[in-house]
């Protein structure tokens, strides 16, 4: 009866090594609504093309072991990264915006989006995505004209998200 006593204690203690291992936090994953949302910075006067961010936007929400990912309504994917104090960073996205091209026109304008912000709880988030804007090519000064902006430029937007 002894061996049994030493083999019942060491299953026990094995289920309590397993029992100890946390899973990561995770924020509920699907498709998150902007509530409301607020530029916060506007250097480049664009603030009726911005196209993220804005109430009624959304955006789905999937991953697993503190990574996630946000797919947003205009196609842009964002790798993020949550810690245990419920907040997190996403890789910087560097595009090229097509106005310029659109427009027939000799330029391109690189677009780089950093993202971050902090969850409430796993329904609530507040994130900030800061958007750097420039313009290269000779056709750069007409497009500063047609936009009524000047390169380089920041903006930044804060939003409120909830699940749906």
């Amino acid at each position: 009866t002894d061996a049994d006593a030493d083999a019942d204690a060491d299953a026990d203690a094995d289920a309590d090594a397993d029992a100890d291992i946390e899973e990561p936090w995770m924020p509920t994953q699907g498709t998150w609504t902007v509530q409301s949302s607020v530029l916060t910075i506007d250097e480049c006067g664009l603030q009726d093309v911005v196209n993220r961010g804005e109430p009624g936007t959304t955006l789905a929400l999937s991953g697993a072991d503190g990574a996630f990912n946000m797919l947003f309504e205009a196609g842009e994917n964002v790798a993020c990264e949550v810690n245990d104090d419920f907040d997190f960073t996403c890789s910087p996205t560097s595009t090229i915006d097509s106005t310029a091209t659109d427009m027939g026109m000799d330029a391109d304008i690189p677009v780089v989006i950093q993202t971050e912000g902090y969850f409430m709880d796993e329904n609530a988030m507040w994130m900030e995505s800061v958007v750097d804007i420039d313009c290269a090519g000779p056709a750069c000064g007409l497009i500063q004209i047609l936009l009524g902006t000047s390169f380089p430029c920041t903006m930044a937007m804060a939003s409120d998200l909830v699940i749906d």
